[in-house]
């Protein structure tokens, strides 16, 4: 009887061990802002992704979420595949006046969400 108990975590990590698991995640990764103070926001996310089913799933909403005092503005995006790899553009339709831009991304696919806050510190234009 002792004997079955000590065998047993052996054949449960053995079984385990067999059993394979395909866990596709998507990330976001690197981020690059182009824009300046008083001008429209051009802001590029790296999405991290090997699955093309994965990334032609996905859904992003973007929330503006102005903090007290700051306006609201209205957010775009668009997904963009290319050799170089998968980004999400977010483009403003207004100029953006206010130096910092808070912002909220819920990206959805068929096997996860994720949410991630921004806030963009926005210099000013070079002279």
């Amino acid at each position: 009887m002792v004997t079955i108990f000590r065998t047993l975590p052996s054949v449960v990590l053995l079984l385990l061990s067999l059993v394979s698991v395909s866990v596709s995640a998507m990330s976001l990764s690197s981020d690059e802002l182009k824009s300046k103070l008083n001008q429209k926001l051009n802001f590029i996310v790296e999405l991290n992704t090997r699955d093309l089913a994965e990334f032609n799933s996905l859904t992003v909403n973007v929330i503006s979420e102005p903090r007290e005092g700051e306006s609201r503005y209205s957010l775009n995006y668009q997904l963009i595949q290319s050799e170089a790899g998968n980004f999400l553009h977010i483009t403003s339709q207004d100029v953006i006046r206010e130096p910092i831009l808070h912002f909220k991304l819920a990206l959805n696919w068929q096997q996860g969400h994720l949410i991630r806050d921004y806030a963009l510190l926005l210099d000013l234009p070079e002279n």
